[in-house]
């Protein structure tokens, strides 16, 4: 249980870096809500991102991996998050998915959640 949460820290760790690299601001990680938690948040310009990290052996297993139950919890967590933060209410928003798979640079699927 222990390595399986140091390995989520890791794939959060690296998918915040990856978004940074690409002139991304975090907002914030592993956003905590009573509907459940948004990995991370960040800005780019006028776009607010939602964004589910999800670290597996294959694509393949990270795509099986994002289920109908964790899109539902992203998008009503950041209606949480947007009702607490309303400066960024008229931003545009983004639902996306960052893969971490072994050896591989991580793969940033815009608007897929």
């Amino acid at each position: 249980l222990q390595r399986a949460y140091r390995r989520g820290h890791y794939a959060e760790y690296a998918a915040a870096a990856y978004l940074i690299a690409k002139g991304h601001r975090i907002l914030a990680r592993r956003y905590k809500t009573r509907l459940g938690e948004i990995d991370l948040i960040a800005q780019r310009g006028g776009r607010i991102v939602f964004v589910e990290v999800k670290r597996r052996a294959t694509i393949e297993e990270c795509q099986d991996a994002v289920t109908e139950l964790a899109r539902r919890r992203v998008h009503g967590a950041a209606d949480l998050w947007l009702a607490r933060h309303h400066r960024f209410q008229e931003f545009t928003l983004g639902f996306d998915l960052i893969f971490i798979v072994p050896r591989r640079w991580p793969v940033h699927l815009a608007d897929a959640l």
